[in-house]
């Protein structure tokens, strides 16, 4: 005959409440009083309490806040803040931070280099992967300025080609578009 449920008396709900506050885990909450884990889970529940009560200060709250958004892991604001893994987790879906520790920020190209490196784009000087090297920007952001400034929708690949040259409709310096 299989045992029955322990029956939901005050005095043992009052006992778990005050263990659960004190962080004890369920499974040792259990122990001590005699009852299986399943049973202190519905002794916290009638008390309105959850398994992992640590519910941090609204100023703890900002602090994992600022961390998720800064870019660090998860993990790694657990370690910094002294909390869980589920406080953590909730905080970072409640205020939807992305999941990735690193969140892709593109370096800023400054001025002095983007004007020249428009230049040479527009008067097509070199291929992207060499115009990446010249001026230290990534091949990715060439690409991109390249479509921008030229309004192309496709450049044509190899070194065969003219430089930045495009089988669709493009802006074309005065000079070369035969306009002096």
């Amino acid at each position: 005959m299989s045992e029955r449920k322990p029956r939901l008396n005050l005095e043992l709900v009052e006992k778990v409440a005050a263990l659960t506050k004190a962080g004890v885990s369920q499974k040792e909450i259990g122990s001590r009083l005699g009852i299986c884990r399943s049973s202190t889970y519905r002794f916290q529940k009638e008390a309105g309490l959850h398994a992992w009560s640590t519910i941090p200060s609204k100023a703890k709250e900002r602090k994992i806040l600022a961390l998720l958004v800064s870019g660090m892991a998860r993990k790694d604001v657990e370690k910094g803040t002294n909390s869980t893994v589920h406080v953590v987790r909730r905080i970072a879906e409640a205020h939807r931070t992305p999941r990735h520790a690193f969140v892709h920020r593109p370096k800023r190209i400054p001025a002095g280099v983007l004007s020249k490196l428009t230049q040479d784009i527009l008067n097509r000087r070199d291929h992207a992967a060499e115009l990446s090297r010249k001026y230290g920007v990534s091949y990715e952001r060439v690409l991109q300025l390249a479509h921008a400034v030229l309004g192309c929708e496709q450049l044509r690949t190899g070194r065969m080609r003219e430089p930045l040259s495009s089988p669709f409709p493009q802006k074309w310096p005065s000079w070369k578009a035969g306009m002096k």
